[in-house]
């Protein structure tokens, strides 16, 4: 089943058209403008049928917005709905630096160190043919990221045979799918789970112009942006025609021809998506800078380390459906790492915050997914130094809380 979403901030890849640069003052009145008409063009739907209008491709179990831009549940699309169609989303603020990261409330959405260097994928048989360029591109797609920033990928070819979302012996598999040709391909970041973990391949990809500055080498370095936190650089107002939602922290200024920014969205870039300065560094600033690489302290500066933790567990508690109940609230050394880690039955949501109370308005982690294990892994920004549990009922259900961190 394949649904065509009518709320369009973003135009998809697939459609290659330059457009003219314009200054970051007209270009957030012009964002603000097609925002509001989008949504007036869209105020009357309601839920049920917003969504059987959004894209959703059976094979992947995902709906995508926004070109490439997969949501992996129904209740994930609900709150982009009632966020970005039937609300006005809050916008990014004027002037932040700028390579884009995905970010959720304070916390940057990014590889811990522990995994940053076993990003181990396989590449699916399912390709036939097209199999040995799919491995190709992949590889010389994850030179360019790798040369500049302290991460890894590692290619399972063992796992080809078995290359799917179901397969935990690698991190993510990249496989092909047949979205109808809405996007060329997609992936996810680095907070999704195992199941939504793909770079799904779309055969749009394969049958570009081969005259043309557009390549799957190209499209797959733009799609393992994501796949290591990078948000679409135009979702910030300076970009003046495209715009997603305001999960996004600037890095390094704004790069219009940064290999995350679609030329059509105001982009200065010539479709072929290399890495610009600004990514280079911007992604360094994030994992520290591979060997060889110098960071542009003029661009960004560096984040810090991470120490040891300890364990305690929580629970089991029984909640009812719309209650809240905090777990525990400790404070936590800056740079370390802290995950917590919830089990049981019904649909309880975790949800964790820095420096405050996690409440259903406000956190920094919260997966939202159907059931209740979940999870919420990262590290503690700098200037962070308190940490609060809590979980609400979205529906009636037992939970238990595991909590990894390192307290001072």
């Amino acid at each position: 089943m394949k649904r065509l979403v009518p709320l369009v901030f973003c135009i998809a890849l697939a459609a290659p058209a330059l457009a003219q640069p314009v200054d970051p003052a007209e270009g957030a009145r012009e964002l603000e403008r097609l925002a509001r008409a989008a949504r007036e063009a869209s105020a009357e739907l309601s839920f049920e049928a917003f969504r059987d209008q959004t894209l959703y491709v059976e094979e992947t179990g995902k709906y995508y917005v926004n070109g490439d831009t997969p949501i992996r549940n129904e209740k994930l699309l609900r709150e982009f709905w009632e966020q970005n169609v039937r609300s006005e989303p809050p916008q990014g603020e004027d002037g932040t630096p700028e390579f884009t990261v995905m970010s959720v409330g304070g916390l940057d959405q990014i590889w811990s160190v522990a995994d940053r260097h076993r990003l181990t994928y396989c590449v699916s048989h399912a390709f036939g043919s097209r199999h040995a360029l799919v491995v190709g591109d992949m590889q010389a797609a994850i030179a360019a990221w790798e040369a500049v920033a302290d991460i890894d990928f590692i290619y399972v070819a063992a796992e080809d045979d078995d290359c799917n979302n179901g397969n935990d012996r690698v991190m993510f598999d990249v496989r092909p799918v047949n979205a109808g040709g809405q996007f060329l391909a997609a992936a996810f970041f680095p907070n999704d789970p195992r199941s939504d973990r793909s770079v799904v391949i779309d055969p749009s990809s394969f049958q570009l112009d081969p005259n043309g500055n557009l390549t799957l080498r190209g499209i797959l370095r733009h799609e393992l942006g994501h796949t290591v936190g990078g948000r679409h650089e135009h979702t910030r107002p300076e970009a003046g025609v495209c715009f997603e939602d305001s999960d996004w922290r600037g890095v390094t200024d704004y790069d219009a021809f940064s290999v995350m920014h679609y030329p059509q969205c105001n982009g200065m870039g010539d479709w072929s998506l290399t890495l610009t300065a600004m990514d280079k560094s911007g992604v360094a600033c994030l994992y520290g800078a591979a060997t060889g690489f110098q960071i542009d302290t003029s661009i960004c500066m560096p984040a810090g380390g991470a120490p040891v933790p300890v364990i305690e567990s929580f629970g089991p508690f029984q909640i009812a459906q719309g209650a809240m109940q905090m777990v525990m609230q400790a404070p936590v050394v800056p740079g370390s790492r802290f995950r917590a880690e919830m089990t049981g039955s019904g649909d309880p949501d975790l949800y964790v915050k820095l420096d405050g109370p996690a409440l259903v308005s406000s956190y920094d982690c919260r997966p939202y997914t159907a059931g209740a294990d979940e999870t919420c892994d990262f590290e503690v920004p700098a200037g962070r130094s308190l940490v609060s549990v809590a979980v609400h009922g979205y529906e009636a259900g037992e939970f238990s809380v595991t909590v990894t961190s390192t307290q001072p």
